[in-house]
């Protein structure tokens, strides 16, 4: 029984995961490494230490927050908009 739950798995790794793992190559604006993504989470792992009291339902309220005004700036940049619009 293993050994076919091992194939199986291998043969899902071929049909399914491998042609999926490259698209970084072909498209430039995917990132090679996943240390932007690490220092993101970081920063607002950091910020929620500064906000210890806060209940469950205000930490994820925090997370939205935070989450929207960054992007929202991110996005903003690029455009030459300001970035209180």
């Amino acid at each position: 029984m293993v050994h076919s739950q091992i194939i199986k798995a291998i043969l899902f790794y071929h049909k399914r995961a491998l042609p999926n793992m490259f698209h970084y190559l072909s498209n430039l604006k995917i990132p090679h490494t996943t240390n932007g993504i690490e220092g993101y989470f970081s920063h607002l792992k950091n910020h929620l230490d500064l906000h210890r009291g806060l209940t469950p339902k205000n930490r994820i309220n925090f997370i939205k927050w935070y989450v929207y005004f960054l992007t929202k700036n991110e996005f903003l940049k690029p455009l030459g908009l300001p970035e209180n619009a």
